[in-house]
């Protein structure tokens, strides 16, 4: 025959287990006892068929402490905990002293969830007296659970981005009429003129974009938030076309109760042919309440200042309030 880990460590176990039973529950050979085959089954650690030995015993065996014993051990390492309490408080109530028995039926009584009554049964025994191997496994089993791992704080910065890459075909990068549509009788009255760089002009276009956004927990009623993002077309003919802007926010998040405030700043640039063409700064003040679990009530006030630096009677400022129900 061959063996495995787990068998022989079943045989070691319940070696160790009939080690501590009565000796005349240990006899063998022909003047042994009826269940004696349960015995061998359960020393193989073949927990079943001991059993399967040991049902039609039990109507002419119940009440005989050595059989209830037996069977107790049997159902208990059946994982068959409730039955198992029966023969073994059958024989305490003959043996109230078999320490064996007791410390069995506290296993199975705490393996049920009766672990108030387990701890009790087991108070008094002589544990260095009893199996090791069982000894050993009441003492893993009323062990404090290690404590869990501490879950890893949420951090407090999150970062968040994205970029795009394209590429097109504009059939009119210009936005101007056809060549050869206007004409002038001051000029020709014959033929039409040239609108120059107005005119219409396919072109192919290149366009790089990227976002970046980062927030910053400082405790429960304040978050920095801050972010940037950046745009830019190149065009492979009409370079006088190619635009791009950048532009960067940063502000605060302030939570009172369920109101959130959120005072923000924000600058950005727009160029066109490689020239600033306009740049605009300015603050918002962000108020957001929710009314109930489907409303919510936001406003805000806005400054805004609007400069071009090579037309300055274009320039303007505002003041806007705004007003929002959802």
């Amino acid at each position: 025959m061959i063996f495995t880990k787990t068998m022989m460590a079943k045989r070691v176990m319940v070696f160790a287990f009939l080690v501590a039973l009565p000796g005349q529950l240990r006899a063998g050979g022909k003047g042994g006892l009826p269940w004696q085959a349960a015995l061998d089954h359960l020393y193989a650690g073949e927990y079943a068929q001991a059993l399967v030995v040991l049902t039609p015993l039990e109507e002419k065996h119940v009440g005989n402490p050595a059989f209830d014993l037996v069977l107790g051990s049997v159902q208990y390492h059946l994982k068959d905990y409730g039955a198992a309490m029966f023969p073994l408080e059958r024989l305490l109530m003959y043996e109230p002293g078999n320490e064996t028995a007791r410390l069995l039926l506290a296993m199975s009584l705490y393996r049920s969830g009766e672990t108030t009554r387990a701890l009790a049964e087991a108070a008094n025994l002589h544990l260095d007296r009893l199996s090791p191997v069982l000894t050993r496994e009441w003492q893993e089993m009323i062990a404090p659970a290690p404590a869990a791992a501490a879950a890893p704080a949420p951090s407090k910065t999150k970062v968040s981005g994205s970029i795009q890459a394209s590429i097109g075909r504009d059939n009119n990068i210009t936005s101007g009429p056809n060549d050869g549509v206007y004409i002038i009788p001051a000029i020709s009255s014959t033929y039409p003129i040239s609108l120059g760089k107005a005119e219409s002009h396919p072109d192919w276009v290149n366009s790089l974009s990227g976002v970046l956004a980062i927030s910053h927990t400082l405790d429960p009623s304040r978050t920095l938030i801050g972010g940037l993002s950046l745009y830019q077309t190149k065009d492979w003919q009409r370079k006088d076309k190619e635009e791009g802007y950048g532009n960067a926010y940063a502000g605060v998040a302030l939570t009172f109760g369920d109101v959130t405030v959120t005072p923000v700043g924000y600058v950005q640039n727009y160029f066109l042919e490689d020239t600033l063409f306009q740049r605009y700064w300015g603050a918002q003040v962000n108020v957001a309440k929710p009314l109930n679990e489907k409303q919510s009530l936001a406003s805000y006030v806005q400054f805004l200042d609007t400069t071009f630096p090579d037309y300055h009677p274009a320039d303007t400022n505002r003041l806007a309030l705004g007003l929002t129900h959802t």
